[in-house]
């Protein structure tokens, strides 16, 4: 699995086509051990102690082929949402900085769509995933 993804990741970093259009997204990066500051984001809160456990579990959760629950498939799904919406933020603040108010208009109306989608990843964890699975 290691070699797999280290290939992969080889590929796309090394490819010029994608640079600086490609964002990580590991969803061990908001676990308890290694959180980002969250104040370097105008208007983000740190994760809910729900979402922060969600994290947390996802984290530790050891790399494999299938789950065994579908708590497991679910503790990902949400780790990796919550992780792609802080990182899509991460990516605004680096690209615009962080004066919200200067960002091109499709930019900020996007910064707005993602702070909502953070709020609602903190107040609700699973939220966007069970509206997902009503949708199926």
């Amino acid at each position: 699995m290691r070699r797999i993804r280290g290939l992969v990741l080889n590929r796309i970093y090394g490819d010029w086509h994608y640079r600086g259009k490609v964002i990580a997204n590991f969803i061990y990066e908001l676990a308890s051990g290694h959180q980002p500051r969250f104040d370097k984001l105008p208007g983000l809160d740190a994760p809910s102690p729900q979402l922060q456990k969600i994290l947390d579990d996802a984290c530790h959760m050891p790399t494999t082929l299938w789950f065994d629950t579908a708590e497991q498939l679910s503790t990902v799904v949400v780790a990796g949402q919550a992780t792609i919406c802080f990182n899509l933020m991460d990516y605004i603040v680096k690209t615009y900085g962080k004066e919200v108010a200067s960002y091109p208009p499709a930019i900020k109306d996007f910064w707005w769509e993602l702070l909502e989608d953070w709020q609602q990843f903190s107040d609700q964890p699973n939220l966007l995933l069970e509206q997902l699975r009503s949708e199926i």
